[in-house]
């Protein structure tokens, strides 16, 4: 049995394990299925202004869709999980 503890930053990726006999490193992403949530927004914004979204496990969130159909895929993370 292998007890892994995740601290609440983790963001996905390979996993490795480290062994006397060298490490072995999974072969797909690790992905714990977290729950975005968001906890503040900027409440008026036009097409190409800066939006705040500040909440929890954003850095796992890989695009925003707006009114429309209009996606947003560059997104800048800043720590805390909050975008700008």
């Amino acid at each position: 049995m292998i007890r892994v503890i995740v601290p609440s930053s983790t963001e996905k990726g390979l996993v490795t394990l480290t062994t006397p006999d060298g490490d072995l490193v999974t072969k797909t992403q690790f992905n714990i299925g977290v729950t975005t949530t968001i906890t503040a927004m900027t409440k008026l914004a036009r097409p190409g202004e800066n939006v705040t979204i500040t909440g929890n496990y954003l850095n796992w969130v890989d695009r925003v869709t707006f009114a429309s159909s209009k996606v947003v895929t560059t997104l800048s993370v800043k720590p805390r999980h909050s975008w700008l």
